[in-house]
């Protein structure tokens, strides 16, 4: 797993791409202000190791609360 926490003072998005035909559709931008951001990638091999794995990004995500 790799983990990347930022804190910003804005952080804003906007769909370009639909991924998911299960889901809604949604084209508006959304901003936040203020606002602590994690970044998370599961990798392969985190699957042999999901407890200690999601037990330790628990820990980090906690922390920087």
């Amino acid at each position: 797993m790799k983990l990347l926490m930022i804190y910003t003072t804005k952080f804003a998005y906007k769909p370009t791409v639909k991924t998911l035909e299960s889901m809604p559709d949604f084209k508006d931008k959304v901003e936040f202000k203020n606002i602590q951001t994690a970044f998370i990638q599961v990798e392969k091999e985190d699957e042999e190791r999901e407890t200690e794995v999601i037990k330790k990004l628990l820990k980090n995500l906690k922390w920087i609360a």
